[in-house]
C-alpha cells in the first residue's frame, strides 16, 4: 500500500540521500565507455529481461481484473521488447543508461499504462 504522505529526508544523515544514494552498484559501464553504445553487461541485463517478457505477457494474460487482458498483455510485450531493443541500440534513450532498477520500472511503467495493477496477486 501506497502512502500518501510527502517524503522527508531522514534528519541524522549528514547528507540528504539524493546526493550520495545509489540503489544499483553494479557497475554496468565506466566513465570510459562509450555512452552511446551498451556495455556487455547491459546487452546481458537487457537480454535476460527480454527473457522474462514472456512470462510477464503469460500472468497478464490471465488479470481477470483487466478488460481484454489478452489483447492489452500481447502490446505490453510488444511495446516492453521494443524498448529493450532500443535500449540495445541507444542505452541513453528511455531514460538511461540501462541497469536493472531502469529496466524494472520501464516494465512496470508499462503494464501500469495498460491497466495492469498487479499481475502477481494471485500468487501473493
Amino acid at each position: 500500500m501506497e502512502s500518501s504522505s510527502p517524503s522527508v529526508p531522514f534528519p541524522l544523515l549528514q547528507a540528504p540521500v539524493e546526493s550520495t544514494y545509489r540503489a544499483c552498484t553494479i557497475p554496468y559501464r565506466f566513465p570510459s565507455d562509450n555512452p552511446r553504445k551498451a556495455t556487455p553487461v547491459e546487452i546481458q541485463w537487457i537480454d535476460l529481461f527480454l527473457k522474462s517478457v514472456p512470462s510477464f505477457r503469460q500472468r497478464a494474460e490471465n488479470d481477470p481484473t483487466v478488460p481484454d487482458a489478452p489483447a492489452k498483455a500481447e502490446k505490453f510485450a510488444q511495446r516492453y521488447t521494443d524498448m529493450l531493443e532500443e535500449l540495445k541500440k541507444n542505452p541513453e534513450s528511455h531514460g538511461g543508461p540501462p541497469d536493472c532498477i531502469l529496466l524494472c520500472r520501464l516494465r512496470e511503467l508499462i503494464l501500469r499504462e495498460l491497466g495492469f495493477h498487479d499481475i502477481f496477486k494471485k500468487v501473493k
